[in-house]
């Protein structure tokens, strides 16, 4: 298999550079996950769909889900609650035909340290 670099959605003018550079696309749509409730997943799923058309890209990731999810919780409903919405998810990706959707926890070391700070703060004044 060929090693084909891949833009993320999220970063300034991505479809272009992209489609000027024949490049793959990690399309950015679902990392909120927010963006798979009932509402919103059909527009959600054409955006996506006219990302990957604008950009002719050569290859197609989708970044799925991250924000809340926690698939090491101690909390078993948080636990069901992440895996409900990799599993969106991965019906948006058979729905567009992608192979491969990155996942990981939506774990952020610099943030947690931030919060946690300020958690502290709110709780000394």
């Amino acid at each position: 298999m060929e090693n084909i670099l891949h833009i993320a959605t999220y970063s300034e003018n991505a479809i272009e550079v992209i489609r000027d550079n024949h490049l793959g696309i990690e399309l950015n749509d679902l990392c909120i996950s927010e963006m798979l409730d009932k509402d919103k997943v059909q527009n959600t799923v054409m955006m996506m769909r006219q990302e990957i058309k604008d950009s002719h890209a050569e290859s197609i990731l989708i970044h799925g889900p991250f924000t809340e999810i926690l698939p090491a919780s101690i909390d078993h409903r948080m636990c069901d609650l992440g895996l409900e919405r990799l599993n969106e998810a991965y019906e948006v990706c058979e729905l567009l035909g992608v192979k491969k959707m990155i996942v990981h926890s939506g774990y952020m070391p610099h943030k947690a340290a931030m919060d946690g700070e300020e958690c502290l703060h709110q709780m000394g004044s």
